[in-house]
């Protein structure tokens, strides 16, 4: 489904909330199209999940740009499509190893560079959150490898 451009909101048409309440404690603040979906910018916190959205909302999905915060996730920063993280972004894990790089459907892929808590990193190719293709691997001292990986398993 194709959405129009960002600046295609029509904010005479959007009404800010006083803040939405679920029933589980979930907590949404921010713009509602006529249909009272969330569409605009918005924050929302999931209660039972201790997870939480800042950013674009389209017809009630995350949508666009934003910040989000997932289990085993401490944050991501970057692109989000139906309720997804999709396009360039930034994720940083909870124990300590981060990515920069593409997404499809919530998982690395594309070209990327994953760094790890040890000082260590891998610049190259992702599918579908695995190492796949050739790339660098750096290790903290500086020295780099040229590498080739399918599957996340070395080939050579």
């Amino acid at each position: 489904m194709e959405y129009p451009p960002l600046d295609s909101f029509n904010e005479t048409e959007l009404i800010w909330t006083e803040g939405l309440y679920g029933l589980e404690g979930d907590f949404y603040l921010g713009q509602l199209n006529k249909e009272k979906q969330k569409h605009g910018r918005g924050y929302y916190y999931w209660a039972t999940l201790d997870q939480y959205y800042v950013g674009y909302w389209r017809w009630d999905k995350m949508d666009i740009r934003g910040s989000s915060c997932k289990k085993g996730i401490i944050r991501y920063l970057g692109e989000m499509k139906d309720d997804r993280f999709e396009g360039e972004g930034k994720k940083y894990f909870s124990n300590g190893d981060h990515y920069e790089g593409c997404f499809l459907n919530d998982k690395c892929h594309g070209k990327g560079v994953y760094f790890w808590s040890n000082g260590c990193s891998w610049d190259g190719e992702f599918s579908n959150g695995l190492l796949n293709g050739k790339g660098t691997y750096r290790v903290k001292q500086g020295q780099e490898v040229q590498i080739e990986y399918k599957d996340s398993k070395v080939v050579n």
